[in-house]
């Protein structure tokens, strides 16, 4: 197996984290392995937030239902399908014609566009050793996590992850593992 396959194949949801801090050149890394994710006719239509504030993160934590993972982290990635740019950028040439960014269409391009990159994230920061966990609660109080984040309306929460050291070995971590009928 190579070097890429172990790394997928060791994926373990880490839960408790160590208090190193994540570097910025760690966080540019992951967030620019994000970018190079597959994506619908280039249109990247997502954003990323990276809270490192204690506070903010407390806060981010009671409307994920008090998961103290999200305390525990050194950043904490809040992932956006995000359809405001796209609306910017159409904006002059469509002049009053429609820009169809509210379909189900550019909704189903934008949620797949934010979890490629965040899974981008997630592989890119397991090669540098750090541990994360996906958390979907943070979809769980949209309105007020919009307001806690200064989120525009066509903003969609779709999900986030804590990203740090783990406090342990990965081989540590026991992973379920099924065999597919494959033939």
């Amino acid at each position: 197996m190579n070097d890429t396959l172990t790394l997928l194949m060791n994926h373990r949801s880490i839960r408790k984290f160590t208090d190193a801090p994540v570097s910025g050149e760690q966080l540019h890394a992951i967030v620019s392995a994000a970018q190079m994710a597959s994506t619908s006719s280039n249109v990247q239509a997502y954003s990323v937030i990276a809270a490192t504030d204690p506070e903010l993160k407390k806060q981010l934590a009671v409307l994920a239902g008090n998961q103290a993972y999200i305390e525990e982290c050194p950043v904490f990635l809040v992932w956006c399908a995000d359809l405001y740019r796209l609306k910017q950028v159409t904006a002059e040439p469509l002049q009053e014609r429609e820009s169809y960014e509210t379909t189900t269409e550019n909704f189903v391009v934008a949620t797949v566009d934010a979890a490629l990159a965040a899974q981008n994230a997630a592989i890119a920061a397991e090669s540098m050793g750090l541990g994360i966990v996906y958390i979907g609660g943070v979809r769980n109080r949209i309105a007020e996590l919009s307001k806690l984040l200064d989120l525009r309306s066509s903003f969609i929460r779709y999900s986030a992850c804590a990203s740090a050291c783990p406090t342990r070995s990965l081989d540590s971590v026991r992973a379920f593992r099924w065999n597919p009928c494959c033939t």
